[in-house]
């Protein structure tokens, strides 16, 4: 995780995660201590055609739009960046 706090130059509040920090903190907000979840990014993708500028041809093109971000469990076995074990980034305190 990246944090950006206020300063004199930049008053705005940012913070920037993997999908991995990001799975940690749901696994904490949902109280999980089990399972392997995954957090995954929801787009939409639309085709059509691009004109350029005037005296220019018009082009196949796409435009890309996010929808949201999903957090679902998945079997065990499964590896990748965007997968967490809440078991090791949420363990049950003793």
């Amino acid at each position: 995780m990246s944090a950006q706090l206020p300063t004199e130059a930049s008053p705005l509040i940012k913070f920037d995660y993997t999908l991995g920090e990001l799975g940690k903190i749901l696994c904490i907000q949902h109280g999980l201590h089990e399972g392997r979840f995954q957090v995954g990014v929801n787009i939409r993708v639309g085709i059509g055609a691009i004109q350029g500028p005037p005296g220019t041809t018009t082009v196949p093109g796409a435009t890309v739009g996010f929808e949201g971000v999903s957090f679902a469990q998945v079997e065990s076995g499964l590896e990748g960046p965007d997968i967490v074990d809440a078991s090791i980034v949420n363990p049950r305190e003793s």
